[in-house]
């Protein structure tokens, strides 16, 4: 049976039921906590630490691979909102009813994605605390995305109101806004 030991006498790592962990669990190349009056250098190891140095080959790779992942998803989400506004412009250029609800569908679409692309961002941010360049990257990355999206909802508006123009004959022709979908594109 342990002894009573009293809080002012015992050091912590040696009091019964206590969580305090002996310094070699915490420092490297430490193997115990120096006793009162003891040399430190008598409480280090003679080897030298005991942990390897830490690498980040590992730990960077899956960190660039998280931002190339980042990278594709706001392609695809892009690719998305370019397939929106093609399809908006045709349909106010023929007057297409049945495209507001497409529309619908993609911008849910284009909604996932933004949600996504914006939790990993946030995710990245929290997990990986990125610098300079990594952080730029992310940053005007949740700044595009936005404004993808904003595209894609304007593409919704389109359609809409292209099912609204089809009831009634037009005063012009639709020349201009054709060729604007065709620069967007490019």
């Amino acid at each position: 049976m342990l002894a009573r030991q009293t809080l002012s006498t015992a050091p912590a790592w040696r009091l019964p039921n206590s969580r305090a962990r002996p310094a070699s669990a915490w420092m490297p190349g430490v193997s115990r906590a120096p006793r009162p009056g003891e040399d430190r250098s008598a409480a280090v190891d003679q080897k030298g630490p005991t942990m390897e140095p830490v690498t980040t080959r590992g730990v960077r790779r899956t960190f660039e691979d998280h931002l190339r992942e980042l990278q594709e998803n706001v392609l695809r989400m892009g690719a998305a909102v370019e397939e929106m506004v093609a399809r908006a412009v045709d349909a106010l250029r023929h007057g297409d009813v049945a495209a507001g609800e497409k529309m619908e569908q993609l911008d849910n679409v284009v909604d996932r994605y933004n949600i996504e692309i914006e939790n990993e961002c946030l995710h990245l941010l929290a997990l990986q605390q990125p610098m300079a360049r990594d952080l730029r990257t992310i940053a005007a990355t949740m700044k595009i995305i936005g404004d993808i999206e904003r595209v894609g909802d304007y593409c919704v508006d389109v359609a809409k109101t292209a099912a609204k123009l089809a009831e009634r004959p037009l005063f012009k022709p639709l020349v201009d806004i054709p060729r604007m979908g065709q620069l967007v594109q490019q």
